[in-house]
């Protein structure tokens, strides 16, 4: 299964299930968040590569393309970037797989 069509697969279980993406919003870093989406996948009939959700996400970020698909981030992603709260990586995962809800540590 292709990254996109993985992301789509958890995009779609997510709106179902919106309590499985809380386990992604405590991931200290990308990394942690990508293994911690390939667990839900795996409890869940997703089969997710940590290593292939990261670099889309990089690849993602690269672009300045995240879950609104619009082209830029969008302004939560900015504030976490622009504000130097570590790595975004988890928020823009987020931002990806949930687009248009509360990033974690951005504010209200």
């Amino acid at each position: 299964m292709n990254t996109e069509t993985v992301i789509t697969s958890f995009r779609t279980l997510f709106a179902r299930r919106p309590e499985l993406a809380q386990r992604l919003r405590s991931s200290a870093d990308l990394s942690a968040a990508a293994e911690a989406l390939a667990r839900i996948g795996a409890e869940n009939g997703i089969a997710a590569n940590p290593v292939e959700i990261r670099s889309y996400v990089r690849s993602m970020v690269q672009r300045g393309t995240t879950g609104s698909m619009a082209g830029e981030l969008n302004d939560a992603s900015l504030d976490l970037v622009s504000a130097g709260r570590g790595d975004p990586g988890p928020a823009l995962l987020l931002d990806l797989l949930l687009p248009g809800l509360p990033l974690p540590g951005a504010s209200a």
